[in-house]
């Protein structure tokens, strides 16, 4: 958690993050509501899928019953290796906003591994795409880049203008890390159209904030005030 861009990613999340690694164990009982669902379900991928996704629902605001849904549908997963795959991918989510990296990468790279194995590419993709994330926030930006753009070709041959448009985005960050301003510029104006595509508006400020950020690095104080306000 040293790492400047982990401290970015991490805000409050670091201040919980002993907190609620303790706590897990402590999350004996499901919720209602969530353990209502799991028993209308009948098949153990509609219950991995339900807890993989209400487990990123909750990251932020419920950060330990979200890693005790993960690990329930790690368990629940265990005799289906696409379904391992993608609750790894979960977990490893879950464990990046607490900070643990080095269990993080673990899970990722066995999604990998499976996703290889079963030529998945929208998963293969989506492992890449965590897999560079990660190292971004480990300053670690050659595996990073290497990552995202093994992710790239695999979004646009899928025409995933969503994933596409987080891509962008998350290369525009890396490249303006390493000094590459114009190139960010110009990855950060592709994940705006994107987004803009998507009907993504809450998506926007941030990136216009970003793109301002970057013009005001050139000297491009009009412009990057421009989109300061937008």
């Amino acid at each position: 958690m040293c790492k400047k861009r982990l401290l970015m990613l991490a805000g409050i999340a670091g201040v919980i993050c002993l907190t609620t690694l303790l706590s897990v164990a402590q999350v004996t009982s499901l919720p209602d509501t969530i353990a209502a669902k799991l028993k209308r379900l009948e098949s153990a991928t509609e219950k991995v899928v339900y807890l993989n996704e209400s487990a990123y629902r909750l990251r932020t605001s419920e950060p330990a019953l979200a890693l005790a849904l993960a690990h329930k549908a790690k368990t629940l997963s265990e005799d289906d290796q696409l379904l391992v795959g993608k609750t790894n991918i979960t977990l490893a989510q879950l464990l990046l906003y607490n900070g643990e990296t080095d269990s993080a990468e673990l899970l990722l790279k066995e999604s990998r591994q499976i996703f290889l194995t079963a030529n998945d590419s929208a998963q293969l993709a989506k492992s890449y795409f965590e897999l560079g994330t990660l190292y971004y926030y480990e300053s670690k930006d050659s595996l990073a880049l290497e990552n995202f753009f093994k992710a790239l070709p695999m979004l646009q041959a899928m025409n995933d203008l969503r994933g596409l448009a987080f891509l962008y985005n998350n290369l525009s960050n890396l490249i303006s890390y390493m000094d590459d301003t114009e190139g960010a510029i110009d990855y950060m104006l592709k994940a705006i159209d994107l987004k803009m595509q998507l009907g993504e508006e809450a998506l926007l400020g941030t990136s216009y904030h970003n793109l301002g950020r970057l013009y005001y690095r050139l000297d491009n104080v009009d412009l990057a005030i421009n989109y300061f306000r937008m």
